[in-house]
């Protein structure tokens, strides 16, 4: 599987979701972290072999986001880009599942200066929506 394969490489960190949270929602992403800054990848295609070979499919790689330069004041944090925010609630979205493979993600998202992405995230995530979250998942984030 998947998870096993990723527990081979020592540089690759995989969470497996309960299903019953997320069922029909199968995220599609990847982080990368390198010396130089931070990548991510939103793809469409599951990563098994025939999803690349034998059908249509969309990767949009983002920019090299460079870490965030420190701030004059100890105190201060940087603001972070509107596809920072919306990456990282997207992440918190998967609440305590996620929590513990996840932080180190959030703490790299921060760190790092994503304002170069001239992009919005138009995530799906489970349960119903109303009110001021309403237009925050899935199709409704199109209006």
């Amino acid at each position: 599987s998947t998870v096993v394969a990723a527990r081979v490489h020592t540089s690759c960190t995989s969470q497996k979701v309960e299903r019953s949270l997320w069922v029909g929602v199968k995220t599609k992403m990847m982080m990368l972290l390198y010396a130089e800054g931070m990548r991510v990848v939103i793809h469409t295609a599951n990563l098994i072999e025939r999803d690349w070979d034998c059908k249509t499919q969309a990767v949009w790689i983002s920019p090299l986001f460079p870490k965030q330069k420190p701030s004059a004041s100890a105190t201060a944090t940087p603001r972070q880009s509107d596809f920072a925010v919306d990456l990282l609630a997207y992440l918190n979205a998967y609440g305590a599942a996620g929590t513990q493979c996840l932080n180190p993600w959030k703490t790299a998202i921060a760190e790092h200066d994503m304002s170069t992405a001239n992009v919005k995230i138009v995530a799906s995530v489970p349960g119903r929506h109303a009110g001021g979250v309403r237009s925050k998942w899935g199709h409704a984030r199109l209006k």
